[in-house]
Parts: structure tokens; C-alpha cells; sequence
């Protein structure tokens, strides 16, 4: 057996849901075809799912993990033990505090992200990094490079990949 330390973005993710998960509750939007996800069979072959969590839904297994969430959620009023890596995931959304993280980097390729507004880059950046339109509020989520000597398949990441920030609408 191997050991490994979550990586950064694994970190990032489980502070961000844990954090959030304290205050209300967390749309989560993940790749269920990623190594090491589990749910439900009908949903294991599309490049995106969007779960809701919560501590108000008392859910017999909920567990906010070093690597994954576990957590025993309704499909259809059936339960299904889930197990969602932090890898898997590319989009953390919680309405009630109008905050939306994206990780553009765990995009699934089939998804269309063009109609996505670039609020900041490297010329037009502000001061305090957020410089969204009047009444959006836009999170700052760097892209982090893993191994560069990893991967140079259909996950690498374009030429030129550096933070950046978007607005989600």
C-alpha cells in the first residue's frame, strides 16, 4: 500500500465544503467517471452530477474525508452510500451565502465552458482580485499545476495555464 498526502487542491476542496457546509447548504458539481468515485449506476456514465449536502439532511454516513466525501444520499428516495474524491469535483456552489468556486482544471472535456465570463487576468487585475460586475460576486480559485511530469494526455492543462478568476452567472 502506497501513501500519499492530499495534494493542494484536495485541501482547498475539503476546506471550502467543510466551511461552507457550517453555514448552510452546498451544491456540489463532480465527474462521476473519475478513479474512485461511487454512486449510483444510472449516473455513472455522464460527465457531470450535481449533489446537494447538508448536516441538516442527518444523514446516516456523512463524512468529510482527507480524500473523499462519504455520505449516504437519497437517489429516488433509495440510499446509496457515495463516495465523491475531492478530485472529481469542479464546482462548489452555496446560494445562501452567493458563493460559487470553480476549478476549471476537474472540468470534465465534454462540458462547454465558453459561455463563462473571464472577470480578471493577468493585465486587468485589481487590487483586492475581485472586479466582477455591480451585484456578482466573483471567488478567486487558482488552478494548481499537480506533477507537470505527469499526465500529458487529454487531463494536461493548456499552454499558459496560471490563476485566473471567473465569474459564474
Amino acid at each position: 500500500m502506497t501513501l500519499r498526502f492530499p495534494t493542494a487542491a484536495e485541501v482547498r476542496k475539503r476546506e471550502l465544503i467543510a466551511e461552507l457546509l457550517d453555514e448552510s447548504l452546498v451544491s456540489i458539481q463532480l465527474d462521476p467517471r473519475r478513479d474512485g468515485v461511487d454512486v449510483p449506476a444510472a449516473y455513472r456514465d455522464q460527465p457531470a452530477l450535481c449533489l446537494n449536502l447538508s448536516h441538516s439532511f442527518h444523514l446516516d454516513v456523512f463524512e468529510i474525508g482527507r480524500f473523499s466525501i462519504e455520505a449516504s444520499l437519497s437517489f429516488g428516495g433509495a440510499r446509496y452510500h457515495c463516495v465523491l474524491p475531492y478530485s472529481s469535483i469542479y464546482s462548489i456552489e452555496c446560494t445562501a451565502l452567493e458563493r460559487h468556486y470553480f476549478f476549471p482544471e476537474d472540468v470534465p472535456v465534454e462540458l462547454d465552458i465558453g459561455p463563462l465570463k473571464t472577470v480578471m487576468d493577468d493585465t486587468q487585475a485589481s487590487d483586492d482580485g475581485l472586479d466582477a460586475e455591480p451585484g456578482k460576486r466573483a471567488e478567486h480559485v487558482s488552478t494548481i499545476d499537480e506533477d507537470s511530469s505527469g499526465d500529458s494526455g487529454a487531463g494536461a492543462s493548456q499552454a499558459g495555464s496560471h490563476p485566473h478568476l471567473r465569474l459564474i452567472k
